[in-house]
């Protein structure tokens, strides 16, 4: 025995975001989030509301693309404690952050241009923008720049009298 075919009436995912109105016997789409007003009349197709709902409408809740997140340990707001947030890279920071390795540990300004560097960075982090050692050389007098004027700062702070004695 066969069972008769029933058509089922089926909606696109779109009418979920939509509410269908009728005005002045023309039936139009009302947008859930910002009430903008789509014409909908049987026959027209969803195409209007999808492009509406995915690149016109300001107000519809956005979705964060998890594919494209990179979820790291700790925080520098936390002191690194446990705590999972989303990474963001910045150019600046990669590069402050280069040119204290390079301060901290007395590298040389050439190791910019050393071609295992170069590979190991652009494995690391294919966003970051290679900078030459004249740049790296820049960065570096910036942060001494700030570093002084911090010093400058904290010994005009002092009443007192200090000496400063170096042996080259």
């Amino acid at each position: 025995m066969t069972l008769p075919i029933v058509k089922e009436k089926r909606t696109l995912e779109w009418w979920d975001h939509f509410e269908r109105k009728k005005i002045d016997d023309m039936i139009y789409a009302e947008c859930n989030y910002c009430k903008a007003r789509l014409k909908a009349p049987s026959g027209y197709g969803t195409t209007n509301l999808k492009k509406h709902f995915e690149k016109v409408c300001k107000k519809r809740p956005r979705k964060m693309d998890i594919r494209q997140s990179v979820m790291m340990m700790g925080s520098k707001k936390l002191g690194g404690g446990q705590a999972l947030e989303t990474h963001v890279f910045n150019q600046e920071d990669s590069r402050h952050d280069l040119a204290t390795m390079v301060i901290l540990h007395d590298y040389p300004l050439t190791m910019v241009d050393h071609i295992g560097f170069r590979r190991f960075l652009g494995n690391l982090q294919p966003c970051f923008s290679m900078i030459t050692r004249n740049t790296l050389k820049g960065d570096i007098f910036k942060i001494y720049e700030v570093e002084k004027n911090k010093c400058y700062e904290i010994l005009d702070k002092l009443n007192s009298r200090i000496a400063i004695k170096t042996d080259m």
